[in-house]
């Protein structure tokens, strides 16, 4: 019997590199997604080895006798329905804007729970891949379906540096890193070169590195972050976005007070939401409150928990999903919280805290470089051992003994510590995307050029196997 794979990549890769694939490919590979991307890949790639299924076809009942299984199918629809990032997820994707209750949506779910069961069992794949971890309803249920069953599902994900790229197995906290000498490419000279410069910079004082959102100001000639007629302007289609995005600005302003850079403190940086980085990748710490709230009970009462929000949220977009004028007034009411201006300088913040706190973001990677201590709560983004003073969420107990550690960590120690695993390890991980290191800048204009050739290689080198 041919063996077969699932693969949901949307229209990431252009009609050769998918021909490529292909060609590529010891499997017969079954493409699921929009319908509008099956209908242009049907239209443009002809190929016996490949089939289009959009999610409305894979979400509609299958023929299939599920009581023949041995399978615990009500285990599989109350491990996944009752799931906060199944929940979540739903309510980002689908939640309608009236009539949006959770009986309702759990019967939906199910019904896709159901059906994707009965597609998988059907056809019986070795296993999905996904261009990245699953943050739509339709890949996430499927995936997470697929996993129950014992059908492995990878993805890839950039690495601790996002010109390069690595491949994992499994939707959860501790995702398993897949090593093979035959994908795993060591960084030429230029790449450590590269990354010694960036280490340097951060080992130096805060002028020599610069937040994005510095560029932007400047780029916009701003003295202030965010202005609703400049925004307006942007958005003159559709005033409804700045003027929900001014009402979420007012009430960040109310709620924040000069950073005082003395005293014991750490630092809590927001990230953008919605975005795939919390949703799911967060793994049970998508919410900022409930970090904020276990981060208060657990500090010394005379510290301060400095938060500083995502200024992406503001230069970029501002959804309902992600934000509201309340969310900043419920999380300043929580013992020792402070909120910082949004052109509070985080390199600045950093300098003299006691630990930096983020859920996945790369102010952990940043932080380290600087010999601070870092808490992470959402996925293990160096998928390897951690180096000294990282710490990644295992439980409340663990978190706690952590933080009565922090004073036992050296900044050289640390430094040295993030360094010698990169070099050694880390940077010998995925597939470097970029040709010419001399050119990388941290933005989308090389990070999505750099994620489609990384990934490119990634899949073809899965798919061959």
């Amino acid at each position: 019997m041919e063996k077969k794979v699932i693969i949901d990549v949307g229209l990431a890769f252009t009609n050769e590199q998918f021909e490529q694939l292909l060609e590529a490919s010891k499997y017969y590979i079954t493409f699921i997604g929009l319908s509008d991307h099956c209908k242009y890949l049907e239209k443009n790639i002809n190929s016996p080895q490949f089939n289009c299924l959009d999610y409305v076809d894979l979400y509609s009942d299958h023929d299939y006798d599920i009581s023949k299984d041995n399978t615990d199918i009500v285990e599989i629809i109350n491990e996944i329905s009752w799931d906060k990032n199944t929940i979540d997820i739903w309510d980002r994707c689908k939640a309608p804007v009236v009539f949006n209750y959770a009986m309702k949506s759990e019967n939906d779910i199910i019904y896709m729970i159901i059906n994707s069961y009965k597609y998988l069992q059907s056809e019986k794949p070795e296993f999905l891949l996904f261009y990245e971890c699953a943050h739509s309803i339709q890949t996430w249920i499927i995936g997470k379906v697929a996993e129950s069953i014992g059908i492995p599902v990878r993805y890839c994900r950039n690495g601790i540096f996002h010109w390069r790229n690595v491949l994992l197995e499994g939707m959860n906290r501790h995702a398993k890193l897949i090593t093979d000498p035959e994908i795993n490419q060591s960084p030429k000279k230029d790449e450590i070169d590269y990354f010694k410069h960036v280490e340097e910079n951060y080992q130096l004082d805060t002028e020599a590195i610069k937040p994005e959102f510095m560029v932007v100001m400047k780029e916009r000639k701003q003295k202030k972050l965010f202005s609703f007629w400049h925004d307006l302007k942007n958005n003159w289609t559709r005033p409804y976005v700045s003027i929900y995005k001014n009402a979420c600005y007012g009430a960040y302003n109310k709620v924040c007070e000069e950073f005082i850079n003395k005293g014991k403190y750490i630092v809590f940086f927001m990230h953008l939401q919605p975005e795939r980085t919390t949703l799911p990748e967060g793994y049970g710490f998508c919410n900022h409150y409930k970090v904020l709230q276990i981060l208060s009970d657990i500090i010394p009462k005379d510290w301060t928990i400095y938060v500083k929000e995502h200024p992406a949220n503001f230069y970029t977009k501002c959804s309902p999903c992600g934000r509201w004028p309340s969310f900043y007034t419920d999380i300043a009411k929580i013992n020792n919280v402070s909120f910082v201006p949004l052109e509070t300088d985080p390199y600045l913040m950093i300098s003299n805290c006691e630990c930096v706190t983020t859920i996945t973001g790369t102010i952990a990677r940043e932080s380290l470089m600087m010999g601070k201590p870092v808490i992470n709560f959402g996925l293990n983004t160096l998928y390897t051992d951690l180096p000294l003073g990282m710490y990644n969420y295992i439980d409340y107990s663990s978190l706690k003994a952590f933080f009565t550690r922090l004073s036992d960590f050296k900044s050289d120690e640390i430094k040295k510590s993030f360094h010698d695993l990169l070099v050694n390890k880390v940077l010998k991980e995925g597939v470097n995307g970029f040709d010419n290191m001399n050119e990388w800048q941290n933005s989308g204009n090389c990070i999505i050029p750099a994620n489609q050739k990384s990934r490119f290689e990634i899949f073809k080198y899965v798919l061959s196997k």
